[in-house]
């Protein structure tokens, strides 16, 4: 869990944090900090995610830096988490990072998760599957716990977004509300994939 203001950003990180020839699963979280839901997955959630993710899952937050916080309009402090201190959220940085991945992905003013690949030392935004979250939030978040626990075990075992995400489908069918949009690219992937999985 890594708090990283714009795509840039988290496209440098990735590249300094893992090497050239790995593959793996990148995760950008999308939660809009003055939805109270967003508010209450950082409360309720983060700490534990950040702790348990460990190198087999890193999920970087859109439009949060931790660094020191500037208080301009659309800013909001959010407090100390993870590894990091003073961690706020940029609403006009988080929107312009939503407007880039909109190029490949259908994404709305949601609370969700992207999934991309990362290979050959970059992330590829164009192989990816975006998870909208605020279907499985309730009182306790139950679902939601229980969505990023499995998620969590199969990045561990698995390094490509379209087989991820048919055993999520597969998985979650029966639990209304996990509406998934996958990138043109993931599609083809899933369906060359599926006879092998």
């Amino acid at each position: 869990m890594i708090p990283a203001l714009t795509i840039e950003q988290i496209k440098r990180y990735c590249s300094n944090r893992y090497d050239y020839g790995e593959k793996r699963i990148v995760g950008i979280m999308l939660a809009r900090y003055s939805i109270p839901q967003s508010e209450a997955i950082i409360k309720q959630q983060y700490d534990f995610w950040h702790t348990k993710t460990d190198r087999y899952l890193d999920i970087y937050w859109l439009g949060y830096g931790a660094y020191d916080f500037p208080g301009e309009p659309g800013q909001y402090f959010v407090g100390d988490y993870g590894d990091e201190s003073s961690v706020y959220f940029d609403t006009k940085v988080f929107a312009h990072g939503v407007q880039k991945l909109e190029q490949f992905q259908e994404i709305h003013d949601e609370i969700g998760i992207l999934l991309c690949n990362y290979y050959n030392g970059n992330i590829h935004l164009n192989e990816s599957v975006f998870f909208n979250l605020e279907n499985l939030m309730n009182d306790k978040n139950k679902n939601l716990r229980e969505f990023a626990n499995y998620l969590i075990e199969l990045c561990k075992q698995e390094y490509d977004v379209a087989k991820v995400t048919v055993k999520l489908k597969a998985r979650y069918r029966s639990l209304r509300g996990v509406p998934t949009r996958i990138a043109q690219t993931a599609i083809r992937l899933i369906e060359v994939a599926s006879p092998f999985l």
